[in-house]
């Protein structure tokens, strides 16, 4: 083989990995992680438009509070049968003729 021969080798395999790698990142965007990456970024986008960095650092901070909280009652609550439980005999009760 020649240099051309490689040459015209290389540029063909190099072809053949760029749409490889192209289709890979196709299929990635398409995937659930891929979208929730997107609508993360998105996301993260939109509150920095919104509020400065100490903003976000609060608002972050509160987040987590709310979260932490919502753990606790959930676990409080015996998790989520239980909260259906007590979701559902309040219903019942409200709408008992």
């Amino acid at each position: 083989m020649d240099n051309y021969d490689v040459m015209k080798n290389n540029i063909a395999m190099s072809k053949a990995a760029t749409g490889s790698l192209e289709e890979m990142q196709r299929k990635y965007e398409n995937s659930i992680e891929g979208i929730q990456a997107a609508t993360k970024a998105t996301g993260e986008g939109l509150i920095s438009a919104l509020m400065d960095e100490d903003d976000i650092k609060r608002f972050y901070k509160a987040m987590n509070g709310i979260m932490d909280f919502a753990t606790k009652l959930t676990k409080a609550f015996g998790g989520l049968d239980g909260i259906l439980l007590m979701v559902a005999n309040a219903l019942m009760k409200m709408y008992q003729p």
